[in-house]
């Protein structure tokens, strides 16, 4: 027999890369008190690789993803004692982030089940922008009562803060950018 793939598939930008075919025997039980009743009989498995042969539509993925995430991190360039505006960056992207997976489903193969690449980075842009977003709010927390604080106490809380901010941001970047080449190179 043939193994073949219908003309007729749902797959424009997909191409199939390679077909696995790996055959073998299962082993059944056919009286479960006697364990010595069994019996073999054949089975295939059938697997197709695919792969996105649409660049454009893949660049089209990964820059507004990215975008959407720097315009979140961006947030952590703003000074600490603009907490409001910190917060409506980040709060403003990460939504439009996790929407952004309509957007991954829509020109994803049907029916895949497993992550594929844009999935995985997908995922990595979500959870650091949420743990800045939980970053954000510890911030806003922070400096809402600044102005009742005497000076010296404002000036050592916005120092603590600075620094913390400064490895929150670092941290984000890091592990971006170490995902990302790691992913690049081996996944």
């Amino acid at each position: 027999g043939m193994f073949s793939l219908s003309d007729n598939l749902m797959i424009s930008n997909w191409r199939c890369r390679q077909l696995f075919v790996r055959t073998g025997y299962k082993e059944s039980q056919l009286y479960a008190p006697d364990k010595r009743l069994t019996q073999n009989y054949p089975i295939a498995v059938f697997s197709i690789d695919f792969e996105n042969i649409g660049y454009p539509e893949l660049m089209s993925l990964y820059f507004p993803m990215f975008v959407i995430f720097f315009i979140g991190l961006f947030s952590l360039v703003i000074s600490v004692k603009d907490a409001r505006e910190r917060l409506m960056f980040i709060g403003s992207s990460v939504p439009i982030l996790v929407l952004f997976r309509m957007v991954i489903d829509s020109v994803s193969p049907p029916g895949v089940g497993y992550n594929t690449h844009v999935d995985k980075i997908f995922y990595l842009l979500v959870f650091v922008a949420l743990c800045i977003l939980l970053f954000q709010t510890y911030v806003t927390a922070s400096t809402r009562y600044l102005s009742h604080l005497s000076s010296e106490k404002q000036e050592r809380l916005l120092i603590r803060l600075i620094r913390e901010n400064s490895i929150v941001l670092l941290l984000s970047l890091f592990t971006v950018v170490a995902y990302v080449s790691y992913s690049a190179l081996y996944l």
